[in-house]
């Protein structure tokens, strides 16, 4: 079992990494569209996977 330590730091890493990813979008000059939907899409996936990490701490702690 993942301690909800280890599940809210990894949470932390890959929303860090999706915030990294979309103002590397906002910064550059991408203008490639499928370039940029790649991109979104490897974030969106970072953040899903933060909150599945987050869902696991709830569901590990009733009262959270």
């Amino acid at each position: 079992m993942t301690s909800n330590i280890e599940l809210r730091n990894s949470a932390n890493t890959k929303l860090t990494y999706a915030r990294a990813i979309i103002n590397t979008i906002l910064n550059s000059a991408i203008l490639d569209n499928e370039d940029i939907e790649n991109t979104l899409e490897a974030a969106l996936k970072l953040i899903e996977q933060a909150n599945d990490n987050v869902a696991q701490i709830n569901a590990e702690v009733p009262n959270a």
